[in-house]
């Protein structure tokens, strides 16, 4: 098969089983999933993030805190510090920078997007026929850890460090992950629909839509799957 991108847009891919390939391609089925589920895909380690939707930090650089006048606080290790963002629905895509190994672990057939900004046009539209949406946005994931700031609030904190401090993450952000394998072994971009309640309040809830299957091409070829 060939490329058949519209010029001026994005190489936007995604690959999966055979059976979710095929129900797609005929019936233009997406299912949007929740931070949640991708902490306990245990079965599917490509996809398994325990800290998905955790805007995080990892305190390699010791920071050491006069919490009082008689006590001090110190943080260094390989723990995390982080906060959780507003509840969203996730959908994730990968670029033409994805390792063979990465691919492999989602699946062996693969499909394009003609066009990615009808393509989440139309995502946005039939979401709305089932509730509001607060915000949303779409684009590339960066790969690296929170910046942490002190607070003199302690909304979101997520370490106290006194009676008038906590220690936050900046600017929460669901286009950001930790820089670990497998997750830098792809560029993935992610569309996100930032809702203010789950479908029946449930964590795990799938936000299933249908948007056109004349968005997507097939690409697929068998020399882009290796066994």
């Amino acid at each position: 098969m060939f490329i058949k991108t519209d010029t001026d847009q994005l190489l936007v891919f995604r690959t999966c089983e055979k059976e979710v390939y095929d129900f797609v391609m005929n019936t233009g089925s997406l299912w949007l999933r929740t931070s949640h589920y991708y902490q306990n895909i245990e079965d599917d380690i490509a996809r398994e993030d325990k800290l998905e939707g955790l805007s995080s930090s990892k305190i390699s650089l010791p920071l050491t805190f006069e919490s009082s006048r008689s006590n001090i606080t110190s943080i260094e290790g390989e723990g995390f510090i982080g906060e959780t963002p507003e509840k969203a629905y996730i959908i994730s895509f990968h670029g033409i920078s994805i390792e063979q190994k990465t691919k492999r672990g989602f699946g062996p057939k693969t499909f394009g997007i003609y066009n990615i900004e009808k393509f989440i046009n139309n995502i946005l539209n039939e979401a709305k026929k089932q509730f509001d949406i607060k915000s949303y946005i779409f684009g590339k994931v960066i790969y690296q850890y929170s910046p942490v700031f002190i607070s003199s609030s302690n909304l979101g904190g997520s370490y106290k460090l006194n009676e008038k401090e906590h220690l936050s993450i900046y600017d929460q952000n669901l286009l950001r992950k930790r820089p670990v394998e497998p997750f830098i072994l792809q560029d993935e971009f992610r569309f996100v629909l930032f809702v203010d309640e789950y479908i029946d309040n449930n964590i795990d809830s799938i936000l299933k839509i249908n948007v056109s299957n004349k968005n997507f091409y097939d690409y697929s070829e068998n020399h882009f799957y290796i066994q």
